[in-house]
Parts: C-alpha cells; structure tokens; sequence
C-alpha cells in the first residue's frame, strides 16, 4: 500500500456519486490509452475505449471502489539483437479489495512503516487475481482509504 486517507461521509458521498455517474480512470503510457480487462463469471473480455470505472455498485446496492489495479504491458524490441523496446499496448485490470496488514496491524496513512509492511490480502511477489478476492472495498465512512493526491472533491 502506498498511501491511505480515511473518506469522511461527505467525502464517501462525493466517491459514490462519481462512480453513479460513470467517472473513469484514464492513464496514458508512451501516448498509448490503456485498455481494460474486464473478467466476470460469466465471460473476459477487453475494452478499449474511455479508461476504465472508478468503482461500481452491486446487487446489494452498495458502492465498490476499485482501488487495486494489474497492469499488463505489451512491447516488442525496436530493432533485433539491439537495446532498446517499444510499448505497443497496455492494458489494466481494475479490482477492488479490502485490504489488510499481516497481523492485523493498523497504519495511520503516514508513518515509513506502513509503506512497506507486508499485507495479508496482496503479496509483493504474486499477482492479485480477482476471484482470490475474499472482500471488495466498500465505499462507506471510515471505510474507503485512497491516495491524498488522487482524491479531491
């Protein structure tokens, strides 16, 4: 985890209001938009166009954030036999995951420690995949933790 700020209810509102009204993450690597990788149970399959979701609401009628993403990126060497590599695609898996510290540790969203401390719900060395996901992150009140910087309202 790279940084956390807890959403106070106005803030829980705003996010929910976001992801009804269909905001979307856009990223750019090397002029090239990304892609997103949509797998549900029912099928998996690639959208090009317009980034992907911030978060979405189930059937329980609760909103989900997506705040954990698989970057998949695509690039072929410029010349054989030579240095040097060109990204030809990208492509992004939005998850959202409650996640947790191992140990069941809190972190106040600024120490050193908490950058590096190892968590329960997602390993350094393994990809998260969407069906290990045991709890989607809830967007509520003292729920939702996101990046400072990419949050504002």
């Amino acid at each position: 985890m790279l940084c956390q700020k807890t959403l106070t209810a106005e803030q829980a509102k705003d996010l929910k209001y976001a992801i009804e009204h269909e905001y979307h993450n856009h990223w750019i690597i090397d002029n090239l938009p990304s892609a997103m990788i949509v797998n549900n149970e029912n099928l998996m399959y690639t959208e090009f166009a317009g980034g992907w979701p911030i978060g979405f609401q189930g059937v329980d009628k609760k909103y989900y954030v997506f705040n954990h993403v698989k970057l998949i990126v695509e690039y072929h060497q410029v010349v054989p036999d030579e240095e040097g590599y060109r990204i030809v695609g990208f492509y992004v898996e939005p998850i959202s995951v409650k996640h947790h510290y191992v140990d069941g540790w809190e972190w106040d969203g600024k120490s050193v420690e908490g950058r590096s401390r190892p968590l329960e719900t997602c390993s350094n060395n393994q990809w998260l995949a969407s069906e290990q996901v045991s709890e989607l992150q809830v967007v509520a009140e003292n729920e939702v933790r996101l990046d400072e910087e990419q949050y504002t309202t």
